[in-house]
C-alpha cells in the first residue's frame, strides 16, 4: 500500500500491466521511504526513551513520520535544546507555537480565551527534529548528540 496524505492506494500485481514505469518506480520509492522513516524514528526513540516524551504509535499501526516531535520537560529545556541545535546548524521546528484554541481565526468561538491546560502545555514544550528517509545514521547521531548535550 502507498500512503499519501491519509489516502491509501493499493497496487496489486495483477494490475501491473496498467501501471507505467514511472508510476511503478514512484510506488517502490514510497515503500522505501516509509521503511526508511521507520528506521530513523526507531533510532530517535531508542536514543530519547526516558529522557523525553517520545511519539506514540499504537500497536498494529504505522506512522509515515511527516515529523518527529518530542516533548521537553519544560519550556526552558526546550529552548536550551533549540539553541544548541541552532548553534550546530541543525534544522528544527516548533510546528505548534500557539494552541489551536488560541488562534485568531477562533476569536468568535465561545471558548476563545479559555485556558486549555494540556494544549497550552504541549505547545510550550514541543519541538521537532529533522525527519526524512535520507537521514544517514551519522547525521542522525549528530542530531541526537546535540540534543543530549543540551540536557
Amino acid at each position: 500500500m502507498v500512503y499519501t496524505h491519509g489516502q491509501v492506494r493499493v497496487l496489486f500485481l495483477e494490475d501491473a500491466d496498467k501501471v507505467d514505469e514511472v508510476t511503478a518506480s514512484r510506488q517502490v520509492g514510497a515503500f522505501y521511504e516509509v521503511a526508511a522513516r521507520q528506521t530513523v524514528a526507531g533510532r530517535y526513540n531508542a536514543a530519547f526513551a526516558g529522557k523525553f516524551t517520545t511519539p506514540f504509535v499504537a500497536e498494529g499501526c504505522l506512522s509515515v513520520w511527516a515529523q518527529y516531535a518530542l516533548l521537553a520537560e519544560d519550556t526552558k529545556q526546550r529552548d536550551r535544546i533549540i539553541a544548541r541545535l541552532m548553534e550546530k546548524g541543525i534544522p528544527n521546528m516548533v510546528y505548534y507555537p500557539t494552541p489551536q484554541h488560541a488562534l485568531p481565526v477562533f476569536r468568535s468561538e465561545p471558548t476563545y480565551g479559555e485556558a486549555f491546560r494540556n494544549a497550552n502545555d504541549y505547545c510550550a514544550r514541543t519541538f521537532s527534529l529533522p525527519m526524512h528517509p535520507y537521514l544517514t545514521e551519522a547525521e542522525q547521531e549528530t542530531v541526537i548528540t546535540a540534543v543530549l548535550e543540551a540536557l
